[in-house]
């Protein structure tokens, strides 16, 4: 049951400025808020994450040991050591990047003295006079690569630091998650007590349903990306497999980077010329494939978010928590929408969120 006293004061009473103000001020706290207690609040939402996706295993266990922390322990294991061995397989296959280094050099080196000629003929600036011309412009453009590198690793080796305790907290979600549950229903009237738990249920199983169906995608995505490459001849085929599968996880812009990676990759470490269209034509091909096919049959539609909303909140989350963000916002903002959705004076924002299927109809 909802509480009704509430929306109508917010609704009737208060003037729509007013009202658009505090849920300005309190989006704008709520951004400031994450931004400053960064180092917390990631890793415990991706913990929230993984135990939503982990639930069912967890839940598994538990039927069978009929022991909660046991079965909590055991998931949690699971999930390090096929963490653990995914990023094995990948440094590995990083690793083996760098005996490419000296082909990729050499090629880069033909490539650049191509586009010099082409300058020295079509632009009219000689050969033997461009590096004193590109000189300044190449040590400048080298040094602000240099700092964004360097502010990126840093930000990245936190990040993983961060994801240690990530494991830690998944334990006690999973192992103490009917005490959340009470938690949430304590801080409602008796009235409305079912009435929130019901709602935090429903988003929180949507958002399960989203995260698990995405693990499937990305695992299938990785696999046609493994055998493209595979065909095409180009090395460490599983590496760049899962690099797009994992950047695919982020709507248009993954996509976008691991398409452009995949080619000049492909470009630097092979002779022949159409190697890295076929690669660009055929990594399309498959996004086509994954989001006619794949996503609708295995991610379904769990969480209905129209693309601009999807974009500004990527965009948001990676200003605020980097490539964590990209990721972890959407979900959030699936969460977010089933909220709104549930509340009488929030629906149009939740129908602003949503796309016209799913969206309430004003």
């Amino acid at each position: 049951m909802k509480s009704r006293k509430f929306d109508r004061f917010f609704m009737k009473e208060l003037p729509g400025y007013v009202r658009f103000t505090v849920i300005a001020l309190a989006i704008a706290l709520v951004v400031m808020g994450m931004m400053a207690a960064q180092m917390l609040l990631m890793p415990l939402v991706w913990a929230v994450m993984l135990t939503l996706m982990l639930l069912p295993v967890a839940e598994w266990w538990e039927r069978r040991f009929k022991r909660r922390v046991l079965a909590s322990g055991i998931t949690v294991l699971m999930a390090v050591a096929v963490g653990a061995g995914v990023l094995l397989l990948l440094g590995t296959q990083a690793i083996g990047l760098a005996d490419d280094s000296p082909v990729i050099a050499e090629k880069l080196t033909v490539t650049v003295n191509s586009l010099r000629y082409f300058v020295d003929e079509q632009l009219g600036l000689p050969f033997a006079e461009q590096p004193e011309a590109f000189k300044a412009e190449l040590m400048s453009g080298a040094e602000g690569i240099a700092l964004q590198l360097s502010k990126y690793v840093q930000r990245t080796m936190t990040t993983v630091a961060l994801m240690v305790v990530v494991p830690i907290y998944v334990f006690f979600l999973l192992s103490y998650r009917e005490l959340f549950v009470g938690f949430v229903g304590k801080l409602t009237t008796v009235k409305n007590k079912a009435h929130t738990v019901h709602t935090i249920t429903s988003a929180s199983k949507i958002v399960q349903g989203y995260l698990i169906g995405a693990s499937i995608e990305m695992l299938i995505v990785s696999v046609m990306v493994s055998i493209l490459f595979l065909v095409l001849g180009i090395k460490h085929a599983l590496f760049f497999g899962v690099f797009v599968a994992l950047l695919n996880v982020i709507p248009y812009v993954g996509v976008f980077i691991g398409s452009t990676v995949s080619v000049i990759y492909a470009y630097f470490t092979t002779d022949i010329w159409y190697i890295p269209v076929l690669v660009f034509v055929f990594l399309w091909v498959i996004q086509i494939i994954d989001n006619n096919f794949i996503v609708p049959v295995v991610v379904g539609q769990k969480i209905r978010l129209n693309p601009l909303a999807i974009l500004l909140v990527v965009v948001l989350g990676g200003l605020i928590w980097g490539v964590s963000g990209m990721v972890l916002f959407i979900p959030i903002l699936g969460m977010i929408k089933v909220i709104l959705d549930d509340s009488e004076f929030l629906q149009p924002y939740g129908y602003l969120l949503g796309d016209k299927e799913s969206s309430i109809a004003p």
